[in-house]
């Protein structure tokens, strides 16, 4: 079992994350954050010591953030002989800003499973490197790169991370991954420890929604009071939310008014679900 390991590099030659090699199997690697690597799961072959070997096989990646790698995925060898690594599974990760998903000099077929990821910003399903790809991809969301594939349930949606600006990769409470992957029974926690699943079904990604762990407070404020003189254009300006809904009917957050008539002006601010108003 590989658990809790931060793998960072600056896409140099030298930064692999973590490499599958000489049938490697039966390994468990989770909760684990892959960061600027040039590959972050690599499944190689061997011809030394034992023969011509699969670079591994039943091993699960599970809760694990791939984030502004070059490339997530590689299944590389170093014979023609060797046979492909079978029966490996990715399941609730999140791939996020990458150049490829994969990059393969040999065929990844679909013995290999990737489930419930949140694949966002990675341009490109495949690296060319002559081998074939069939890996089964159900339940995952496909966003803003390559095109998703045809596989049961999967989505392309915007994602509704917390902040995405700083590769906070929870999601918001308007989600809509929230319940959209399968149930898989083997899982019964997130990336940083909250239990799977918190409603009907397993969130899509690395993290699970939980109420009680988003902590929202949104506080209405459009300023002092003013007096509007009649024929005085003022310009009222609110905080303390994402979006906006005045009196008025304006949703911007700042409005430039000049009633004709005693007038009062109030705003409701939002976030997500969350409402108040000033």
């Amino acid at each position: 079992v590989v658990r809790n390991i931060l793998f960072t590099g600056n896409k140099s030659h030298q930064a692999g994350g973590l490499s599958i090699r000489d049938n490697s199997s039966y390994n468990t690697i989770e909760n684990c954050r892959m960061v600027g690597l040039l590959r972050g799961i690599r499944f190689t072959d061997n011809k030394g010591e034992q023969g011509i070997q699969a670079g591994g096989h039943h091993n699960k990646i599970i809760n694990t953030v791939f984030e502004d790698c070059e490339i997530n995925i590689v299944s590389s060898g170093f014979d023609s002989k060797a046979l492909p690594s079978t029966y490996n599974e990715f399941l609730n990760c999140t791939f996020y800003n990458s150049d490829y998903m994969f990059s393969l000099n040999e065929d990844f077929n679909k013995t290999n499973r990737l489930t419930n990821c949140n694949i966002v910003k990675v341009k490109e399903l495949v690296k060319k490197g002559g081998a074939n790809l069939n890996i089964v991809q159900t339940y995952n969301n496909y966003y803003d790169g390559f095109s998703k594939s045809s596989g049961k349930g999967n989505i392309s949606l915007s994602p509704g991370f917390k902040d995405e600006g700083n590769r906070n990769f929870q999601l918001k409470s308007s989600s809509k991954l929230i319940d959209a992957g399968t149930v898989l029974d083997q899982i019964n926690c997130d990336i940083i420890g909250s239990n799977r699943p918190q409603g009907n079904s397993h969130d899509i990604g690395a993290y699970e929604f939980s109420a009680g762990e988003e902590q929202i407070v949104v506080n209405a404020d459009a300023g002092m009071d003013v007096t509007i003189c009649l024929d005085e254009e003022v310009t009222l300006t609110a905080s303390g939310g994402e979006s906006y809904l005045w009196s008025n009917g304006e949703t911007t957050q700042s409005i430039a008014v000049s009633p004709n008539k005693t007038k009062y002006y109030s705003v409701e601010v939002s976030i997500g679900d969350d409402s108040d108003s000033d």
